[in-house]
């Protein structure tokens, strides 16, 4: 890493008294980690503002080695009670870093994929760290229920909605299915129950598209999935992706492979979109209380037109 610029050192020099009032009794481990976490976040700021693109590997390269680094440091002061007092980058601008970092990950892993070239020799993203304080769905229909209660009017809600998706490994893949709910929500909306019924519902939309577009087995492809959500674990290895294949022609099958790749492509698309959402329970429960589920609007949760989702004020 780069020295510091002048401006950067007179910023942590300007803290260190508030620093030491802090501390306290902290070792001098955690206090020069206190320093070097500060020193990077000013450093992050100054490099990359937030607004400005990234442009060119090697930047994009310094951008994921500096954020690492910051995380990796966190991770290590999280355990120091009184960190937070100190915290030196803004929660939301954490957040939008990371979606940035995330985004960088999504790149070059479709590129590794694609190139067939490990990647991690030159590059090392913290995805672990990151896996550590992901926040769950539960947490953004908390959100989605304190924008319900303040009649659906608090933009600052759905900004924050936005950010914390963006910003989280798990919910990212979900992003649409999200966004396609809250532009549903209005004052009459039950959040928990229609959610549920939405996700439900979507679920079996997006299940029978890929059924009927790929020709799949529809038996057979409702097993496996069922299956993938009960394990936690989408496995291509196998002959498990074959069973649900259609007949192969006897004619001739040069594109199977081809096909076999495109419907693994997406049903892993469909299982990243809906794991972690409870389908297992959502399906247990509505056997025990059967309701018949339609592909028209909900009731209560037919909204007024809005601005897209999470947009900003101009």
């Amino acid at each position: 890493m780069q020295s510091p610029s002048l401006e950067i050192r007179m910023q942590a020099a300007l803290s260190c008294s508030r620093v030491s009032m802090i501390i306290g009794t902290a070792t001098r481990t955690t206090t020069v980690n206190i320093i070097r976490v500060m020193l990077t976040c000013w450093k992050l700021e100054a490099e990359f503002p937030l607004g400005t693109q990234i442009v060119g590997e090697q930047t994009e390269k310094n951008f994921i080695k500096l954020f690492g680094m910051i995380l990796s440091i966190r991770n290590i002061l999280s355990s120091f009670d009184r960190f937070a007092e100190m915290d030196s980058i803004a929660a939301r601008d954490l957040q939008d870093y990371q979606s940035i970092y995330l985004d960088l990950y999504d790149k070059y892993r479709r590129k590794e994929d694609a190139e067939k070239e490990d990647i991690t020799d030159d590059i090392e993203f913290e995805i672990e760290l990151i896996k550590q304080v992901e926040i769950n769905i539960d947490y953004i229909l908390m959100l989605v229920e304190k924008y319900h209660d303040g009649n659906c009017e608090d933009k600052e809600i759905l900004a924050s909605i936005r950010k914390a998706v963006d910003a989280s490994m798990q919910l990212r893949s979900k992003k649409d299915l999200i966004e396609a709910f809250i532009s549903h929500v209005n004052v009459d909306t039950q959040v928990t129950t229609d959610w549920r019924r939405f996700v439900l519902e979507q679920e079996e939309n997006d299940l029978t598209e890929i059924i009927t577009s790929e020709k799949l087995k529809s038996g057979e492809t409702r097993r496996f999935v069922d299956n993938v959500f009960r394990d936690g674990v989408f496995k291509t290895a196998g002959t498990e992706i074959d069973k649900l294949m259609p007949p192969v022609s006897r004619f001739g099958g040069g594109g199977r492979v081809k096909k076999k790749q495109g419907v693994v492509e997406k049903l892993k698309v469909f299982f990243e979109k809906y794991f972690g959402l409870g389908i297992t329970e959502f399906r247990a429960e509505e056997q025990e209380n059967p309701v018949v589920y339609t592909t028209e609007a909900i009731p209560g949760m037919v909204a007024e037109e809005k601005e897209p989702y999470g947009a900003k004020d101009n």
